[in-house]
This record gives structure tokens, sequence and C-alpha cells, in this order.
């Protein structure tokens, strides 16, 4: 009974272990809107910074949408 506890317990601490010590350098992979099934700049070209609140860097800069590009994205949805 007791080399049954002792080995769970090897076995969980195995399992912690693996456990990766954070995410580093998180950056999406796109960074544009999504229209028509394709990643394309704001009409505007404008875009806001993502900030990592833990250390207070920039994540990315996404692209800023505004009327024209809901209109765009509107004009083109399946219905």
């Amino acid at each position: 009974m007791l080399r049954a506890a002792f080995a769970r317990v090897a076995l969980q601490i195995r399992a912690a272990s693996s456990i990766p010590n954070g995410i580093r350098d998180i950056k999406p992979k796109y960074t544009k809107l999504f229209i028509n099934n394709e990643w394309v700049d704001a009409t505007s070209k404008k875009t806001y910074d993502t900030i990592n609140p833990a250390n207070n860097t920039v994540i990315a800069r996404i692209a800023e949408g505004d009327k024209p590009d809901v209109d765009k994205a509107v004009k083109v949805r399946p219905l």
C-alpha cells in the first residue's frame, strides 16, 4: 500500500515537471483583418498595439478596422 502511494506521488512529480515554465515571445501569425477569406490591411492603415501586461512590451500591432472595413465585410458575407 505504501509502495503504491509512493508510485502515485512519483508519477505526479514527473507529470508536473513536464509543464513548461511559461510562454515567451507570443506573436500572432496574422495581425490583419480577415475579410472574404483573406487577411487584409485596414482601409485606414491604422493599427493598435497589443500590450503584454506582465512586462509592458508590445506583443503585436493589430489592424484597426473602421466603417469601410465593416461595410466590405458585410458586402461579401455569405447569405
